[in-house]
């Protein structure tokens, strides 16, 4: 009788695709869209106000959905196939982690998605943890809190060349700021992504229950 192995599996595009190929088209999650139900408005006695029946459903998906496509992944690893240069066919596993990330929405966020730690002032935007606190030299994370007017992240590199650039034309093309995180620590001493994800998702909802008709298109993450 014999033996499964994962060794006996096939793999997939390392005989048609390059190394590199291979690598992106493992890598990349695929999150399948659904009807949302469109949120109601509210007016400004705090009531709900009535949404268009063609308007109420739009198709996509929501952050949690986003995460929950890396959660296989951050418990086990990516199988990526590679070719030896020796024509010989191995398979690498990859844990991702988190980087970094802005996530920016078109409309001023509701205060349910606002994060349950202490907010920083849009005009007092900085790293939680200075240069002169790191007292042991290792990695560490940098966490950037915003509240819904901070937008001077978003195109910090196109602003060195316009002289004319202002916060307004920021906004107008980004949106609002809802969260910005950047991981200083080495990929090799990060938790899972899904780890960091569900901790940071304790102190802002938005992470997970923001949904895709709601993100600006300026909003990224970088993943390790």
């Amino acid at each position: 009788m014999s033996v499964f192995s994962p060794w006996d599996l096939p793999l997939p595009y390392a005989s048609n695709h390059s190394n590199l190929q291979c690598f992106l088209r493992c890598i990349t999650p695929v999150v399948p869209t659904r009807l949302l139900p469109k949120k109601c408005n509210e007016d400004s006695n705090g009531g709900n106000l009535e949404t268009n029946e063609k308007e109420r459903d739009e198709e996509g998906y929501s952050l949690s959905e986003v995460w929950e496509s890396y959660s296989e992944w951050s418990a086990y690893g990516v199988d990526v196939p590679i070719v030896l240069n020796n024509g010989d066919c191995v398979v690498q596993y990859y844990s991702p982690s988190l980087s970094a990330m802005q996530i920016y929405t078109f409309k001023p966020f509701s205060s349910s998605f606002r994060g349950l730690g202490n907010m920083v002032k849009p005009e007092n935007v900085s790293c939680c943890n200075d240069d002169d606190d790191d007292d042991d030299g290792g990695g560490r994370s940098e966490i950037y809190n915003s509240s819904a007017s901070s937008n001077d992240s978003c195109l910090s590199s196109e602003a060195a060349w316009d002289e004319d650039f202002t916060q307004t034309n920021t906004m107008d093309q980004c949106g609002y700021l809802y969260y910005q995180y950047n991981e200083m620590a080495s990929p090799y001493d990060r938790v899972p992504l899904q780890v960091k994800m569900n901790e940071l998702g304790k102190h802002y909802p938005g992470l997970f229950d923001l949904r895709s008709n709601e993100i600006s298109p300026y909003s990224w993450m970088a993943i390790a």
